[in-house]
Order: structure tokens, then C-alpha cells, then sequence
């Protein structure tokens, strides 16, 4: 039974957010037979049939045009706007017998069982045409498919005979994820599974120990920030401006321990572009330790961090961000200490030069450390950086990750050191390459209109938000993502 049928039956397809689509806004008209994934056994032919006997057994092809259309004629039966899909818009196979209207429509299915071929008529053609845009890979890249029900499902059973390269799944299901190891999968994510890692491993740093990890991890974001700064500064000013402009800083202190530095500058490059630190420690309000790994008992935490944003005066130039940090909670046995971060960029416009430099670069220090990190981790940055009241994604995403905690502390230190670095090289490449490009009026006004979604995004779903305003940090640094200017219609 594929979904379609369910919808066929409920006369209409669910758009989410109380949108819905009939099947007579499609063009089908009730009432028939569905079933459009068939398989059986040819009992009578006609006088034309030259290569299929009776007796013979296979899959039919139900995506049937009408034979007449310029799209049939050129063999495109797929775009055919006057359809005759068994099952989907004439009788299909939830019936005793079918006719199949010419013999090019079935399909040997071998020696493979008709339950599992007869989905390959619809979600296998699907998971088919899907991996074969996919450009030719090698046995040392992974291909990440999103998704283990049937369409997903079909696609690691398919995926070998088109790629060389190894398939990752990510599903929430862990049924699911077993399903798919078993079915081929060289390794299954979800992002509770990095929770769990961490809510099974114990920090067994002595106080010397850790105090100096976390000297070194607030150390390195104040030097990451310098940096930036330092930068950014450089690509705002010029030699011929005698007035420089350059970043203001202000001090701030959190009343339950710690505090940070706001750095924010405004120019006529960047029209607003913030990069904060912060180190803080306290307790977490009661409701809010029960979110956090290691601090369910006591509430205890000490983090640090660095956070960038920056929007742009130039429309053609994508607005960014990156963060890093780490977290350390709990005390005695149940102490935990892990690091989360990532980057992501929002251009106005569709910019597939500055999209493939971010993500290439990003891949590169992945790759470094783990094959496995650039798909995993872009995959959870494309699902959090999306707005599901609007139902699209804020940008054209990065690489988003928590709870990092490998056995060698240390190589996840350099690994976090290397995404700070890499994001900014990246980032200035891009600035620097589209800088000069003409704008006008309306572009600033799409401008405008783009960030209305990075503030929704921000208010609405932002992690970062939710945990600096519950952990009582600054109201003025946690809100400094949002932009100067923002417009809606």
C-alpha cells in the first residue's frame, strides 16, 4: 500500500499548516480501482504481442500517457497532462484482473520477490531518479539518504548498483535505522545518537585537568574573535578612508557568574556585524536543567563560546554565521563536557558559486577528521535551519553539530579550531569576490525581505537564543543576530 493510496482514498493530499490539494485540482476523477504498484501474471494477449507468453510473471509500469500529446510522442509519457495511470487514474491493481494497454508496460521482475519488487513501480523509480542526478562517486565518499521508510529503503537497495560510495541514513526511527544497517546502510545517524553517546560516557577529568580545558577553549575563541575583528576591519576600511571604522566593544557581566564581551560594528560594507564571547557559569533554572545532559540533578554548568553574525550591506553578498562552544555540566560522576557549533550562510539571491565554496570548504576540514562528519552534520543543519511556518529553509545551510564528545579531547579541540578558521577564510573569500557587484533599490528591498526570515527563524526555533535568555545571559548579546534593517510585506 503506498501513501498515495491513503490520500486517494481521503480524496484529497495533505499540504500541512490546513493546506490541501483535491485530486479533482489534480485532474482525477472518482470513482475507480487504486493500486498503481502491480504485480502478476499475464493470463491473455492480444494479437500484437510479440515478446511476452502467457504465464509469464513481472511488474507493470502504471505511468501510462494518453499516446496523443506532443510530451508522449517524444516518448515523455511522465509529463503527459492528460494521464492514464493505472491505479492513480484508472483502475489499478486492487482488483483480480488488470489490462495492461501494451506489453512495453511489463516488466520481468526476475527471481526477486513480487512483494518487494512491486514497490520499485513507484518509490523505486523515485529513489532511482533521485540517485542517478547525483554525479558518479568513489568508494571513499558517503551518500546520505534522509529518510528510512519506503522510499529511502529502496534507495540503499539500489544505491550499490549505481554508486561506488558508501550510504549513510539518518532517521529519528531506530527500527528504522536497524532496517536499513541490515539492508546495506555502512553507518545510521540521528541526532539522539550523539546525545546518547554523551549521556554514556563520563568526564573523568580531575579539577587541574579540567580547568585547563577550559582555559584553552575560552582562549581560543578570544583569539578567533581578535581574528574576525582584525579582518573584518580590513575589508571595511581602505587606505584612502582617514576615519576608520572599527568594531565597538562592551563589556558585560551575568549576575549568576561569568560574562562576555558584545563586539559590534557598523560600516558600509557590513551594515551589522557582531562577533561575542562569553564564558559563563551558575545553575540552570529547574525547568530548563531537565534539557540539558549532566545537569538534570544539580543544574551545575560552565560554557563558553564564541558567536558571529554578520549582515551585509550589499544584497549580492550572503549573510553569515558561524558558532563554537563548549559545554561542561554536572559534577562528580555524572559530569559531562562536550562542544557544539557549526556555520551556515544566507545569500538573498540563488548563488551557487559562494554556496559551493562554503560547503566545499566546510567538507574539507570534515573530511579531515571523519568522512562521516560533512554528511552527517550538513544533513542537521539543513533540518534545524528550517522554518516550518513558512515551510523553507533560512539559507543554503553549512554544518551544525552538539554534543561532540570523541574519546581524544583533544582532536575534537582541533577539530572546533578548525571550523572557526576555515568559516572565516571561507566567508572572506566570498565577501571579497562579490563585493563589487552593482545593486539597486529592489534588490535592497528582497534584502530586507530575506532577513524578516532570518529574525523569525531566530525568535522562533534559535537554540542559542533559548539557552542565553534561560541561562540569563545578556539580553543585548543574544539578540545581537538579529539585522538593522528587516521588512516584511
Amino acid at each position: 500500500v503506498c501513501h498515495s493510496d491513503i490520500h486517494l482514498t481521503d480524496g484529497f493530499f495533505d499540504l500541512g499548516n490546513g493546506k490541501r490539494i483535491t485530486l479533482a485540482d489534480r485532474g482525477t476523477k472518482l470513482q475507480f480501482t487504486p493500486g498503481h504498484e502491480i504485480t502478476g501474471e499475464v493470463l491473455s494477449i492480444g494479437e500484437d504481442v510479440k515478446d511476452i507468453s502467457i504465464g509469464d510473471k513481472g511488474i507493470v509500469c502504471p505511468w501510462i500517457g494518453c499516446q496523443e500529446c506532443n510530451a508522449c510522442k517524444e516518448n515523455n509519457e511522465t509529463l503527459c497532462e492528460v494521464p492514464k495511470y493505472l491505479g492513480a487514474r484508472l483502475n489499478g491493481g486492487y482488483s483480480s484482473h488488470i489490462i495492461i494497454p501494451h506489453e512495453r508496460y511489463l516488466v520481468s521482475y526476475g527471481k526477486i520477490d513480487p512483494a518487494q519488487a512491486a514497490p520499485y513501480a513507484c518509490s523505486g523509480l523515485t529513489s532511482y531518479s533521485a540517485l542517478k542526478k547525483i554525479p558518479k562517486t568513489t568508494n571513499d565518499e558517503f551518500i546520505v539518504l534522509i529518510g528510512a521508510g519506503g522510499v529511502g529503503t529502496n534507495g540503499i537497495l539500489l544505491l550499490p548498483h549505481i554508486h561506488d560510495a558508501k550510504i549513510i541514513v539518518v532517521d529519528t526511527d531506530p527500527v528504522k535505522r536497524e532496517n536499513a544497517r541490515s539492508n546495506g546502510a555502512k553507518r545510521c545517524f540521528s541526532p539522539e545518537e550523539m546525545l546518547k553517546n554523551l549521556n554514556a560516557k563520563k568526564c573523568l577529568d580531575d579539577n587541574k585537568t579540567l580547568k585547563n580545558k577550559k582555559q584553552l577553549a575560552s582562549s581560543w575563541f578570544k583569539d578567533l574573535r581578535d581574528e574576525i575583528c582584525r579582518s573584518f576591519v580590513e575589508i571595511e576600511n581602505n587606505k584612502s578612508i582617514k576615519k576608520q571604522i572599527t568594531f565597538n566593544q562592551k563589556p558585560w557581566d551575568r549576575d549568576g557568574g561569568g560574562g562576555g564581551i558584545i563586539s559590534i560594528m557598523h560600516g558600509k560594507v557590513f551594515e551589522k556585524v557582531g562577533v561575542n564571547i562569553s564564558t559563563v557559569h551558575g545553575k540552570f533554572s529547574r525547568e530548563f536543567r531537565q534539557q540539558i545532559p549532566g545537569a538534570e540533578e544539580n543544574g551545575l554548568f560552565w560554557a563558553s563560546g564564541i558567536s558571529v553574525v554578520s549582515h551585509m550591506c550589499n544584497p549580492y553578498v550572503p549573510a553569515a554565521h558561524m558558532n563554537t562552544r563548549i559545554l561542561v555540566t554536572g559534577k562528580g560522576d555524572k559530569k559531562k563536557i562536550w562542544f557544539g557549533g557549526g556555520g551556515d550562510l544566507t545569500p538573498t539571491f540563488n548563488d551557487i558559486e559562494s554556496s559551493n565554496i562554503f560547503h566545499k570548504d566546510l567538507k574539507s576540514i570534515c573530511d579531515k577528521y571523519d568522512k562521516s562528519y560533512y554528511p552527517k552534520f550538513k544533513s542537521w543543519c539543513d533540518d534545524y535551519f528550517y522554518l516550518p511556518h513558512r515551510e523553507e529553509p533560512r539559507g543554503v545551510g553549512g554544518v551544525f553539530f552538539d554534543y561532540l564528545c570523541n574519546e581524544e579531547w583533544e582532536k575534537d579541540f582541533s577539530f572546533i579550531q578548525d571550523i572557526g578558521s576555515i568559516f572565516l577564510s571561507s566567508y572572506l573569500s566570498i565577501i571579497k569576490n562579490r563585493l563589487s557587484r552593482k545593486f539597486n533599490e529592489k534588490d535592497r528591498e528582497l534584502l530586507l525581505i530575506k532577513r524578516g526570515r532570518y529574525v523569525e527563524f531566530n525568535l522562533l526555533y534559535d537554540r542559542g537564543t533559548i539557552f542565553g535568555l534561560k541561562t540569563g545571559g545578556n539580553t543585548e548579546a543574544v539578540l545581537m543576530s538579529l539585522p538593522p534593517k528587516v521588512s516584511w510585506t
